[in-house]
């Protein structure tokens, strides 16, 4: 049985995911702070509502979730890049036993 792996391939989608990762992060990285800095040079009726619900925010699961996108992102790349260095072995022995 023959196992196929464009490597290529894997590693243009594990491009995309860390692009993805990086997008993601700073709406968990300061996010909340920088906006409640924000509010408070405005008077208003509804800045205190506002404030209320960014401190509630504050136990998002955006960050946990980016951890883990970065875990995965990270086991990928190096299961990738140890796919890459049997290969490399394989084909160095099979060069050297002709």
């Amino acid at each position: 049985m023959n196992i196929k792996v464009n490597i290529d391939q894997i590693n243009e989608e594990l491009a995309k995911f860390n692009t993805a990762i990086n997008n993601f992060r700073p709406y968990t990285e300061g996010f909340i702070k920088k906006t409640a800095e924000k509010l408070q040079d405005f008077n208003s009726d509804y800045i205190a509502e506002m404030e209320r619900l960014l401190e509630n925010m504050r136990n998002s699961k955006a960050p946990r979730l980016l951890k883990k996108a970065e875990r995965l992102h990270n086991a990928a790349k190096k299961a990738m890049e140890n796919f890459e260095n049997v290969e490399n072995e394989i084909s160095n022995k099979l060069s050297a036993g002709k």
